[in-house]
């Protein structure tokens, strides 16, 4: 007499081996790994699914391999989390933010040296001179006439080199002056602006000409050349760079 728990199992034996063979065949004439091509075998996937998702798998793991695509994003991707070009996205954006010149302030840069810059403070204000020193918060600047004024960094909007100053005019159209802050306006983190690093990117990348707003509404038309945590540079249509402070403009379009 057979075991009745032997002759339960040798229907589901022949399937099991059933299956098996299938998926050899699936695997032999697909090159699909064993794995996927017992799920085609089994029927939890199509064969065009399975060879798409493989091909998706392997296409996602040469872009981590070449650095396009970083792994956490990766296996977002993957899991439908995400979309393939939001990866590759935020792996970029996310790599921008560890550059070693992201933390870059090029008022720091000028510190010292024989380069006249002019700043356009809150309050409608402009000032012109040498950057004697800088501190976190505060800068010192040395005008022509050899007096020093200490600066906080956000009354600055916006500066140029003063060589360039005849031409970086024409490409600011001034707020109106009926509307100006009080200089100290911008202290306190609520009310400085808030655009995003993301949107930075995405202007950099696209490299088309944009409209900037700062919080006085001076309207200034460039491209990003470049960006970082502090500071952004427009390059203007009459290619002279203007140094915008990421903490006082207040929209793009």
């Amino acid at each position: 007499m057979k075991n009745g728990r032997n002759s339960q199992r040798e229907p589901g034996n022949k399937s099991d081996s059933h299956i098996l063979d299938q998926a050899r065949e699936v695997h032999e004439k697909s090159g699909l790994p064993m794995r996927w091509a017992m799920k085609v075998a089994k029927g939890e996937m199509p064969l065009a699914e399975a060879v798409k998702s493989l091909q998706k798998r392997d296409r996602i793991q040469r872009m981590v391999d070449n650095g396009e695509l970083e792994q956490g994003h990766a296996a977002s991707v993957l899991s439908g989390r995400s979309t393939l070009e939001e990866g590759l996205k935020a792996t970029r954006l996310r790599r921008r933010k560890r550059a070693e010149d992201y933390q870059k302030s090029h008022l720091q840069e000028l510190a010292g040296s024989a380069t006249s810059v002019t700043l356009a403070l809150i309050g409608n204000r402009t000032v012109s001179g040498l950057v004697a020193s800088h501190e976190s918060f505060t800068i010192m600047l040395t005008d022509k006439d050899g007096q020093s004024v200490e600066i906080d960094k956000h009354d600055i909007k916006f500066f140029f080199f003063t060589q360039d100053r005849k031409r970086a005019v024409k490409s600011v159209q001034w707020g109106d002056p009926g509307q100006a802050l009080e200089p100290g306006a911008l202290s306190t983190r609520k009310e400085r602006a808030k655009i995003k690093a993301r949107v930075l990117l995405a202007a950099h990348e696209d490299g088309q000409m944009f409209r900037w707003a700062t919080v006085e509404q001076d309207l200034l038309r460039g491209r990003v050349g470049w960006f970082g945590r502090f500071e952004l540079v427009l390059q203007t249509s009459r290619d002279v760079p203007i140094f915008v402070m990421r903490h006082a403009y207040s929209a793009m379009e």
